[in-house]
């Protein structure tokens, strides 16, 4: 979280967002945006993916030795041939208008004749309390 010292002037790239509410439960097969800066060319850009199950992720992840927990996210790119780690972590993960995540980890793993990639972000929903007291704080002073 970073504090401005002055307003940002909206855009197709930059907009206002909500953040999750508290405690929400992310579904499965939820059409998500990870907005990040592409590593390829330099350039900021949005791909939509959809959410996996967390169970499912899991079990394809456990022989990277990377654990998945409730406070993650996972989702699925298919690219046949191609590379699917699209972009840094770091960036905002939204669903429509609403933070819900931050990008994590990109994990590639190799299905039939496609590159299959594991993203992992955290869940900002257990951390959404914090997020606004802190946000209102940074505001007052």
């Amino acid at each position: 979280m970073v504090k401005l010292t002055k307003p940002l002037t909206s855009s197709k790239w930059v907009q206002q967002a909500t953040v999750v509410k508290y405690g929400a439960n992310i579904p499965d097969n939820l059409p998500i945006d990870l907005i990040g800066w592409r590593k390829i060319d330099k350039t900021l850009r949005n791909l939509t993916v959809q959410t996996i199950n967390n169970k499912v992720c899991a079990q394809q992840l456990e022989k990277s030795g990377f654990d998945v927990t409730e406070n993650m996210i996972c989702s699925r790119v298919l690219v046949a041939g191609g590379h699917s780690c699209p972009y840094q972590v770091g960036g905002p993960v939204f669903y429509k208008r609403v933070l819900i995540g931050i990008m994590s980890e990109c994990n590639r793993n190799y299905v039939g004749n496609g590159t299959q990639s594991l993203l992992v972000s955290t869940s900002v929903t257990s951390f959404t309390n914090w997020i606004i007291e802190t946000a209102r704080l940074r505001a007052q002073s």
